[in-house]
């Protein structure tokens, strides 16, 4: 009854854990570029908006979804896009998902026993002993990556990669409230201080 109620724990534990899971953010630049001067930028005309693990076309929705809050908190932040012309620096956007294990064990019960005792793992055991159980979790993780590229040089000058744990399939109002709010946690640190 005791290890029932463990479980769960464990179990409620880890799936509240998830449901607000939150973004984690990392950034990367160089330091040799001076981003106070930037003012306009356009969208990377190469089309590599992919999913790299699965080598498939976003679906158009949230295709037009990512790009209309990245140039939202890029409009927010004081640049503004530009159609034809040069311009300081190029946009593109990279969004995947895989699936991760989260292994957790936990120990059911150490000691002494004068009789024969079965455990999940170990089956029977007589005297001394230790046992534990482990249990796994799948999950999906989502990634978004916004790079901001130089025109001249066609190289990265900065990237924003967001990392979250995906609950679930989303209404479209839930699908879009997370793209807002991952893209407004990664372009937050843009441009970097």
């Amino acid at each position: 009854m005791q290890l029932l109620r463990k479980m769960w724990i464990v179990l409620g534990l880890t799936f509240g854990l998830a449901a607000c899971a939150p973004v984690e953010v990392s950034t990367d630049y160089s330091s040799k570029v001076d981003f106070g001067s930037f003012k306009t930028y356009a969208w990377y005309t190469e089309d590599i908006n992919i999913s790299r693990d699965s080598k498939q076309q976003l679906d158009a929705a949230l295709d037009k979804l990512i790009r209309a809050e990245i140039e939202s908190r890029l409009g927010s932040k004081g640049f503004s896009r530009s159609e034809s012309g040069d311009v300081d620096f190029l946009v593109n956007y990279v969004v995947s998902s895989q699936t991760r294990i989260d292994l957790q064990t936990y120990h059911t019960y150490s000691g002494n026993s004068s009789d024969f005792v079965y455990t999940r793992g170990d089956g029977v055991q007589f005297g001394n002993f230790e046992a534990s159980e482990s249990d796994h979790y799948e999950y999906r993780e989502g990634t978004l990556m916004i790079d901001v590229i130089d025109p001249a040089t066609d190289k990265m000058m900065w990237r924003g990669v967001a990392e979250k744990r995906l609950d679930g399939e989303l209404t479209d109002e839930q699908r879009a409230a997370l793209v807002s709010e991952v893209v407004k946690k990664t372009l937050g640190q843009f441009p970097p201080r």
